[in-house]
């Protein structure tokens, strides 16, 4: 009788180790058929990211044409675009922002000979020398001395130049922040934080026929330091775009009419949400001169 009931006690046990173990193997299972799906919908998603450029060119140019209207850019930076497929396969809202509301990065490179390069190049550093004085830094000649030396495709670490860039007159978002902290070690200098650079300069380069910013788009920021006004005060008054508005206010005289584009420009940085097959993705991209640039689609 006790034999039977120990026979049955392991056959029991053996059963329930079967169960765990099938329980075991269908989660995992489950689990790489969950991850396979991923994996679909993401190569699904990519293939259908060529789709999606191609319809969002078309779109944002016949929205924008040659020449938009100052209300067409304001509008499509002050409201979120959403885009859905008539299908229903997918959907999109981005949120859009000028790019030459500020002045180009590349402008602290060493000029060319002719006059406009020079005037680009002199007022870069004239903002430049504001920002790091107004922040107080302890060797702003060094910080700027390691901008240039990075606009021209070098790297300067610990130094020693050890690095090149892919394209001189480029600084990626992650490399100017590395060289910012790079100086601040070097030079002990923690003040360098108190410059919020992004709002003044545009790190990436334009192409030259792009290089003139949109006067009516100014970043508050920009405004402040170039029509020597207090900051919160333009922030308080100033709406991007109507910069004209702004300044007829305050008494200003017209200057840098060099500086602006004669009509508004369609140069755009995009961000916003793709969700596709009920999983969310990431987009980001370009709009210059009627095309998508630097097209992402990442989870």
């Amino acid at each position: 009788m006790r034999l039977k009931r120990r026979r049955k006690a392991v056959t029991l046990l053996i059963t329930l180790s079967v169960i765990a173990v099938m329980i075991g193997l269908l989660g995992i299972l489950y689990g790489y058929l969950d991850e396979a799906r991923k994996k679909a919908n993401d190569q699904s998603v990519l293939i259908q990211g060529t789709l999606v450029r191609s319809d969002l060119q078309k779109l944002l140019a016949k929205y924008l044409s040659d020449k938009p209207s100052l209300k067409t850019l304001q509008t499509i930076q002050n409201t979120p675009l959403p885009i859905y497929d008539v299908s229903g396969n997918f959907g999109i809202t981005l949120q859009c922002n000028l790019l030459n509301d500020r002045i180009p990065l590349a402008w602290l490179r060493a000029p060319d000979k002719s006059p406009d390069a020079k005037k680009r190049h002199n007022l870069a550093m004239d903002l430049a020398e504001k920002l790091t004085e107004r922040a107080q830094l302890r060797d702003p000649e060094r910080l700027i001395e390691m901008i240039q030396e990075a606009l021209s495709g070098k790297r300067r670490r610990m130094g020693n130049l050890t690095w090149l860039q892919d394209k001189a007159g480029a600084i990626e978002k992650s490399t100017f922040e590395a060289l910012l902290r790079e100086y601040r070690f070097e030079s002990d200098d923690p003040n360098v934080d108190r410059i919020d650079w992004q709002r003044y300069f545009l790190l990436r380069p334009l192409p030259s026929s792009l290089e003139k910013l949109n006067k009516q788009f100014l970043t508050p920021e920009l405004v402040s330091t170039l029509y020597d006004q207090d900051l919160q005060s333009v922030k308080e008054n100033y709406t991007p775009g109507a910069l004209d508005e702004f300044l007829s206010s305050i008494g200003e005289d017209e200057r840098y009419t060099w500086l602006y584009a004669k009509s508004p420009i369609a140069a755009l940085h995009c961000e916003g949400n793709l969700n596709f097959r009920e999983a969310g993705y990431n987009i980001a991209f370009d709009y210059l001169q009627k095309r998508i640039e630097h097209f992402e689609i990442r989870r």
